[in-house]
């Protein structure tokens, strides 16, 4: 499974009554050139809280892209400017795969029951 940041200590019942409240779990793009390359990835899963509408981590990779997205022949302003309305929209919302990745996972966990 892929690296969830902030969601350490909690359930599955507890990350449940978070996204109920409005938590969801996001991506955030980062875009970094060097002349003839531009190169743009996906950084870790965050769950984000509903009471904290831009985690520091969406900033870090908005300050990433701003220093060194430009740089690259052709792609750079391309990309980084794809990469900075990602994050400003507050990441890419991939709180439905995370819940079923992590459902399938206690699923996966749980012992059997006896019928």
């Amino acid at each position: 499974m892929t690296r969830i940041v902030g969601a350490d200590g909690l359930s599955l019942q507890d990350v449940e009554e978070e996204v109920l409240a409005g938590a969801r779990f996001v991506v955030f793009s980062t875009c970094v050139s060097m002349i003839l390359v531009t190169q743009r990835r996906a950084g870790d899963v965050h769950f984000v809280r509903a009471d904290d509408p831009f985690p520091k981590a969406g900033l870090r990779a908005m300050g990433l892209t701003l220093l060194l997205g430009w740089w690259g022949i052709p792609w750079g302003p391309f990309h980084t400017v794809g990469a900075l309305a990602t994050n400003l929209k507050g990441g890419l919302d991939v709180t439905r795969q995370v819940m079923a990745q992590l459902t399938q996972a206690a699923q996966a966990a749980s012992p059997a029951q006896p019928a």
